[in-house]
């Protein structure tokens, strides 16, 4: 288990790969990953990288300096950035 600490790579999702990554090796757990979700970004719909953002009841982007309101949308890197 891992805590948001922001988006993007301090998002815990990202973190609790790595560490998993480190405990069963990068080999074993390419291998045994299962999707849950489409891997479309949550605005524009594309297939492709998804980034974990963190954002608020309303769907508004948090920064790192915002509290955590517990909501994570999957955007792809073009819909980050913007």
């Amino acid at each position: 288990m891992r805590k948001s600490h922001g988006s993007g790579a301090k998002h815990a999702l990202p973190r609790g790969i790595v560490a998993s990554m480190e405990a069963l090796g990068e080999e074993e757990f390419t291998s045994k990953r299962v999707w849950l979700i489409e891997q479309k970004c949550d605005v524009c719909k594309q297939e492709t990288k998804l980034y974990p953002v963190r954002v608020s009841q309303d769907g508004h982007y948090l920064t790192d300096d915002k509290e955590d309101q517990g909501l994570t949308y999957f955007w792809c890197a073009e819909c980050r950035a913007a």
